[in-house]
């Protein structure tokens, strides 16, 4: 029977859910202002509001398997770095995304950040790309739009109950079909000899 720790994910909390509450927390949004990828949300007709995608590739840059004999489990981890895409808008006259874009990395540099960071086995990079202005994309002139990239490293751990060598059945076949049981719980050393 497999054990995770709180989500599917294996992380305390995904990634992208991380990065968009510390957002939401330091930049004073309400929910409806963070807007996750590939979810049905209303995009705020007016005021500011982000957006946050993975933009992947997410590379697997680390991973072990150990077992835990005093428990019987076996834990794997892998640290992934992701790379999520945050986007900042608003729509004219509102100007706020054009004058708050620079809060963002402040805000993932905060001690709050860490704290989350450090909550949920994340390490948020120093330095995000750079801020793209990329309001040019919609071709119109009543969105200001800005991108940058940030890259976060997620330790992803699962612990599952494991069969210890001695908890299944082991057998020998000769080539005539012949089965022989082995008794894992005596030794195959002579005792004395």
């Amino acid at each position: 029977m497999a054990r995770t720790f709180n989500t599917p994910t294996t992380t305390t909390v995904e990634p992208i859910v991380s990065i968009a509450n510390i957002l939401q927390y330091r930049m004073n949004l309400n929910k409806n202002q963070i807007i996750l990828n590939y979810q049905k949300n209303q995009i705020p007709p007016d005021g500011l509001y982000l957006t946050l995608n993975y933009s992947g590739p997410d590379e697997a840059i680390a991973s072990q398997a150990t077992f835990d004999s005093s428990t019987q489990t076996e834990i794997n981890e892998v640290v992934y770095s992701h790379n999520i895409n945050i986007q900042i808008m608003s729509l004219s006259p509102d100007n706020s995304a054009r004058i708050r874009k620079e809060e963002i990395p402040l805000a993932l540099r905060s001690n709050y950040a860490k704290q989350i960071a450090d909550k949920n086995l994340l390490g948020i990079s120093w330095l995000p790309s750079d801020i793209l202005d990329i309001s040019y994309f919609d071709e119109t002139a009543f969105l200001n739009r800005f991108s940058m990239n940030i890259v976060v490293y997620a330790l992803h751990r699962l612990v599952v109950d494991s069969d210890s060598f001695d908890s299944f059945p082991v057998s020998i076949e000769e080539q005539n079909g012949i089965t022989y049981p082995i008794n894992t719980q005596v030794s195959p050393y002579i005792v004395g000899g």
